[in-house]
């Protein structure tokens, strides 16, 4: 999408537009010629004005050029011109990746809307990791909101992915600088530190005297004191004393004895709390629903997202949803219970694009079963299978290639357990903890705990070596470090608990028994556990995941 100026692409479209003049003949006499460099383009301003609001203002007012024959056209390309008189007449374009950034700046520049959306569909089709940032800094030139807010997110999400391409390379350093500087980018700081030592190195030593400012963007304060000592054992930092003085004071604050100082707060994607499926019931009638509903926090009110595409075996009871990355993730389920009526099917939400597609079929059918991230792959543990059998088999689906894979049985068979990832092992936990070091492990392990209830276990989140529990229908809070092996109750929240989500340090709690009318929160800092909304009904069964949601990015 870079400006190339005449090169040979211009040569060939120059001959696709060879007919321009015998379009404008077709119309009549000219009425209006337009300069642009040593080229002369005579055409109508009719067809120009219906086109272009800038040249309708133009021919319509007062100005010297509603009467002139002759318009001169200022820095701006001949072929350029060509194309968008030709489009008055053909209403085509031939659009390309090297053509389409300078045709949407000399459109924008003439106010030519027709073209203006066709450049801004042909960018949003093609969008990529490879062109995002271009695209962005173009949508933001020529005020193309939506197009600034696809590109942007992208940039955003896939920094890593972005940081290898030349369009990165070539960014100015001004425009690196404000991009590094967000708080959303999905990366860690050492992540950052790469992308401006790949920026800075890869001209040579002309961009030295800027990596200084750039390594401020840095948020050392977000560095563990390994990364730190690791950032300043660097050649390019150890070179440059203003670098090296940087890095020595926040080794300083990461000290012993300055743990209060050290901030730990890190960037971060926007998460939403959101509620998947799942049944609502009154005094009178009990629903399953479809939808996928978001917490507001401003409103207090869930407002639908999209919903589950109807299921071809009708209404599924015993799914388990997951976020991937920026993908929702619903898998398994029965209809009609106890009838052998299984859902197969592997459904995928992009959050991005808002579509649904199946991606896959389980390899067997399973119903309230467990489902576990780790990485780019979701492992499904357990469950129900026919004839009310409890699994003890284990699935592994990678998210990329959706391919699946073996993973050994667990021990005991399960339905209705918590499942998670803790650190790099998985954990299964319902009467006895279970867990697997994918990589490492050839069976699983077997650990019992005196939970202080027989119901067992049903639903967890991790964070760090914590593994936050709660029992189904039983609305006690208790936190398994899964270093020390020891269990601390936390407290209760108000309602029988149902599934648990960990969104922004809080781990929430929605609906869950017959009197699941709550959502509440727990503040792990505080200890603190909040009543967050009182909902209308009671909600039971759902799927509770934390979906990235950025926020609508304009231009300016």
């Amino acid at each position: 999408m870079e400006s190339s100026g005449v090169d040979e692409n211009q040569s060939n479209e120059h001959d696709k537009e060879d007919s321009l003049e015998d379009l404008v003949s077709m119309v009549g006499p000219t009425d209006i010629t337009l300069v642009a460099g040593a080229e002369q383009i005579a055409c109508h301003k009719k067809k120009l004005s219906e086109s272009s609001s800038y040249f309708q203002a133009m021919f319509n007012s007062n100005m010297l050029e509603s009467t002139a024959t002759t318009v001169e056209l200022k820095d701006v390309q001949a072929h350029l011109v060509r194309k968008l008189v030709q489009y008055c007449y053909s209403y085509e374009l031939h659009l390309t990746d090297a053509n389409v950034g300078d045709i949407l700046s000399t459109a924008s520049m003439y106010q030519f809307l027709p073209v203006i959306s066709e450049c801004t569909q042909y960018l949003l089709t093609n969008l990529r990791v490879d062109n995002c940032l271009t695209a962005m800094v173009l949508a933001d030139t020529c005020t193309i909101n939506e197009l600034y807010h696809e590109a942007k997110r992208l940039a955003l999400w896939h920094f890593s992915e972005v940081v290898q391409h030349a369009d990165f390379l070539n960014m100015s350093v001004d425009s690196l600088r404000d991009y590094l500087n967000n708080d959303m980018l999905a990366t860690s700081e050492m992540g950052i530190v790469n992308a401006v030592i790949r920026w800075t190195t890869v001209d040579g030593p002309s961009r030295n005297r800027h990596f200084a400012s750039l390594l401020s963007q840095v948020r050392f304060t977000s560095m563990a004191q390994d990364e730190l000592v690791e950032v300043g054992q660097l050649e390019l930092i150890k070179s440059n004393p203003e670098c090296v003085k940087l890095v020595e004071q926040n080794l300083t604050c990461t000290g012993e004895g300055n743990e209060k100082t050290h901030s730990r707060q890190t960037r971060g994607v926007p998460r939403q709390l959101w509620v998947v499926g799942g049944e609502i019931t009154t005094d009178e009638d009990r629903q399953y629903i479809r939808d996928v509903k978001r917490y507001n926090t401003d409103t207090d009110e869930f407002e639908t997202v999209t919903a589950v595409p109807p299921w071809r075996e009708g209404e599924v009871k015993g799914a388990k949803a997951c976020i991937v990355g920026k993908d929702l993730y619903i898998i398994g389920g029965e209809t009609n219970l106890g009838r052998s009526q299984w859902h197969y099917d592997v459904w995928r939400y992009d959050t991005f694009s808002d579509c649904w597609e199946v991606v896959s079929r389980l390899r067997q059918p399973r119903r309230h079963h467990g489902v576990i991230v780790f990485g780019n792959h979701i492992y499904v543990v357990g469950g129900f299978g026919r004839y009310r059998v409890v699994l003890d088999s284990v699935d592994r689906f990678d998210t990329v290639s959706h391919e699946w894979s073996n993973v050994p049985d667990l021990v005991e068979p399960v339905f209705s357990a918590a499942a998670c990832q803790c650190r790099d092992k998985l954990f299964v936990v319902k009467h006895d903890i279970q867990y697997f070091v994918p990589g490492l492990s050839r069976t699983w392990t077997v650990m019992q705990m005196p939970w202080p209830f027989e119901i067992g276990i049903h639903s967890a989140v991790s964070v760090d070596d914590h593994i936050y529990l709660v029992g189904q229908y039983i609305p006690q809070l208790m936190r398994f470090n899964t270093a020390t092996r020891e269990l601390v109750d936390l407290g209760r929240f108000k309602s029988s608990s149902g599934p648990l989500c960990l969104c922004h340090d809080r781990i929430y709690a929605v609906g869950g028994g017959n009197d699941g009318e709550l959502v509440e929160s727990f503040d792990r800092e505080k200890g603190e556990f909040v009543v967050v909304s009182q909902l209308n009904n009671c909600w039971c069964n759902t799927n509770l995941v934390a979906a990235p949601v950025f926020p609508r990015f304009r231009c300016g």
